[in-house]
């Protein structure tokens, strides 16, 4: 069985963090200097981008800093218009493209690995100078977060805001576009990539896998992932040799969990073809959502070796009938490679489409039972649409990335041995929970390579990032000083009402708005401002006409009220009231103190008001240079005070001195003709 959806980690909503796409043209625009400057003539306008000085790392570092300026006021009739400055900060393969680098998958790779160097964040800084009177502006924003990725121009105008937010949110996608059910040979070499951009994160990634055979299904954890990076990219081998399916397996299904087995992506099935193939190749190429695909190739394929040399002419005065006159000073040979993708048995069309997906490819590799031999494409041109076609394929043309000098076949016997070595941890980074809170555990984000008998570096220095794919990966220690749960810029508490007012409270009832808590300390983060985006994330999240239903405030109708409630009572007086000033309501003197909210008046003199709720319209001259104070009797009880349908206090015990206690209302909180709801809970 598929797993369940997961919706929520540690009782919250989990929900996806924007990112950029460095493939497409990113721009910004720098706000339009105060437009009450008497001269704009000198204004300068200057964009910086700022990214880690290595992945991972803590510390940010100026990229690139442009130089604007804003163009003329427009003027429409009385109209002016400020129009700022506007920069194009990335486009493919510009400045951050260019930082980011896609990591392909090992031959016969078998664990999950996570991939860092296709993501980072990076900050904008803004700077405005000049003008009259004289500007000087520097303001640093948010961190914000980019992809090795892109879409076209056209889903880009529509996504370009809500692609993970909305799109991801929903759909849960693999880094792909590939059509699902898709026929691969058992042998074959496939791989899955998710971005891991949502929060809170889980603590574990399981490759979860169910299998179909002819005498039942099995569902199973394959593999899993221990430690888990925020924005990270998961890398897994979905192939039938690296999930170790058994032979009679037909057809399978893959999606990823955390360690609950609760599903947070889509569900892709693989339909097994085990007819035998006369010709069977495949190719692997990076997609443009960042993943890398594998095209099964069916069809008939030839290979042409190429070889070009170049001759030196010697000197003749040696003679003989062996004497070569035309001597090889150098030899190179290129192999191509012509293949069909044989006929699409399946969503023919859709496929035709996809193979866009290898046009537009930077990075492709032929797989062979050696390893994965780079490739440059020749073929520049697709027929990508073709109707009222039944039968579709589709050839290629490749030239082998490597030039050919040499030919052998002879069997490796072995490296000389050398100098034994070992890798060392650089640049340890803190693994933090699901929620961006320190575990104590630490990890190096770059190791570098040392002599294993003293520890002296290597010549040449040599330094990588530390990923798992890696064998010389070096995994997680404990720091007894780090306490579980702490950070060091931990997101400040977030009380606030929602949006939305609760619209089944029934007959007789009023909705109100649902407060929205989030508390201090519930996210961390290493650098500054990324907590509190996460808490603000969340509030987003929960904001919505779901939750106010859950929890939004009921409040009692005007009038509608209920005398059989607990004999507890409460005074409502404007503090420093003379007893000329009181407030009375008309035909309430007499109703007995029991069980009764009242306005006290004059001494001696009280209006009462229900227990429950009551709408009280406050006289204009009472709501300035007086509080409002509210006096409790009776035993310990909570109560609530709206104010024009808004929640201004919501005392939850109030505690009782000589069986009375107090607390004033702000009188500029009480506007004039304010409609008051004293609700006893």
């Amino acid at each position: 069985m598929v797993d369940s959806l997961l919706t929520e980690i540690g009782g919250r909503p989990i929900a996806f963090i924007p990112m950029e796409f460095s493939r497409n043209r990113l721009f910004h625009t720098i706000d339009a200097a105060n437009p009450d400057l008497t001269s704009r003539a000198n204004l300068s306008y200057s964009l910086e981008i700022q990214v880690p000085t290595f992945p991972q790392s803590l510390v940010f570092e100026p990229l690139h800093r442009s130089i604007g300026k804003e163009p003329p006021v427009t003027v429409f009739g009385n109209t002016n218009s400020f129009a700022g400055a506007t920069f194009e900060y990335n486009r493919r393969n510009g400045k951050l493209d260019g930082l980011l680098s896609y990591q392909k998958p090992n031959w016969q790779q078998e664990k999950i690995t996570s991939v860092f160097t296709q993501t980072t964040p990076f900050k904008l800084r803004e700077l405005v100078t000049g003008g009259t009177p004289n500007v000087n502006t520097d303001t640093m924003l948010s961190t914000r977060f980019c992809i090795k990725a892109g879409l076209t121009d056209e889903d880009f105008a529509m996504w370009v805001d809500t692609f993970w937010t909305k799109y991801q949110f929903e759909q849960r996608r693999f880094l792909t576009w590939q059509p699902n059910n898709k026929l691969i040979g058992r042998d074959q070499e496939e791989y899955l990539s998710f971005l891991m951009n949502f929060s809170p994160k889980p603590s574990k990634v399981c490759l979860r896998v169910q299998s179909y055979k002819s005498t039942g299904t099995n569902t199973f954890t394959a593999k899993e992932l221990e430690v888990v990076t925020q924005n990270s990219v998961v890398l897994c081998p979905v192939g039938c040799k690296a999930l170790g399916l058994d032979n009679d397996v037909y057809q399978y299904d893959v999606w990823l969990s955390d360690e609950q087995n609760r599903r947070f992506t889509e569900v892709r099935t693989f339909q097994i073809d085990s007819r035998y193939r006369a010709n069977e190749r495949s190719i692997l190429f990076s997609n443009s959502l960042g993943g890398f695909d594998t095209i099964r190739l069916v069809g008939k394929a030839t290979e042409t070796l190429k070889v070009s040399q170049t001759y030196a002419q010697r000197d003749k005065s040696v003679q003989g009938i062996d004497w070569m006159e035309m001597v090889v000073i150098n030899t190179e040979g290129q192999r191509e490679l012509v293949i069909s993708t044989g006929w699409f048995e399946r969503s023919a069309k859709d496929y035709l489409k996809y193979l866009d997906e290898l046009m537009l490819s930077e990075q492709v590799y032929l797989v062979t039972d050696k390893g994965h031999i780079p490739l440059r494409k020749n073929t520049n041109a697709l027929v990508d649409v073709e109707d009222n076609t039944e039968l579709i394929a589709r050839s290629f043309s490749f030239t082998y990335d490597r030039t050919i000098q040499n030919y052998s076949d002879a069997p490796s016997i072995g490296a000389v041995p050398a100098r034994a070595t070992t890798w060392e941890g650089l640049d340890f980074t803190h693994i933090l929970d699901s929620f961006g809170r320190r575990t104590g555990r630490m990890r190096p984000a770059r190791i570098r390579k040392v002599y294993s008998d003293d520890k002296s570096l290597f010549k040449p220095l040599t330094i990588k990032p530390n990923v798992e794919s890696d064998p010389d990966y070096i995994a997680f220690l404990v720091n007894p000083s780090i306490v579980p749960g702490s950070s060091p810029y931990p997101n400040t508490a977030i009380v606030r009402q929602g949006t939305f007012v609760r619209s089944n409270c029934g007959n007789g009832k009023t909705g109100g708005y649902a407060t929205i808590n989030i508390p201090a300390g519930r996210y961390g983060s290493e650098t500054p401002g990324e907590a509190q985006q996460l808490a603000e994330l969340e509030y987003t999240t929960l904001n919505t006409q779901e939750y106010a239903n859950a929890y939004g405030e009921c409040i009692l109708n005007p009038y509608d009220y209920a005398f059989n409630v607990p004999a507890n009572y409460a005074h409502f007086r404007q503090s420093g009231m003379s007893g000329a000033d009181a407030v009375s309501k008309d035909n309430a003197n007499g109703v007995g103190k029991g069980n009764a909210w009242f306005l006290q008046g004059q001494s001696g003199q009280t209006d009462l008001y229900p227990v429950g709720v009551w709408d009280i319209n406050l006289p204009t001259n009472y709501l300035t240079g007086f509080n409002w104070r509210f006096i409790l009797y009776g035993t310990n009880f909570g109560f609530k005070v709206y104010v024009n349908g808004q929640l201004i206090y919501n005392v939850a015990q109030v505690p009782t001195v000589d069986s009375c206690a107090s607390i004033e209302i702000p009188h500029n909180q009480i506007p004039s003709g304010a409609r008051v709801y004293l609700v006893k809970v």
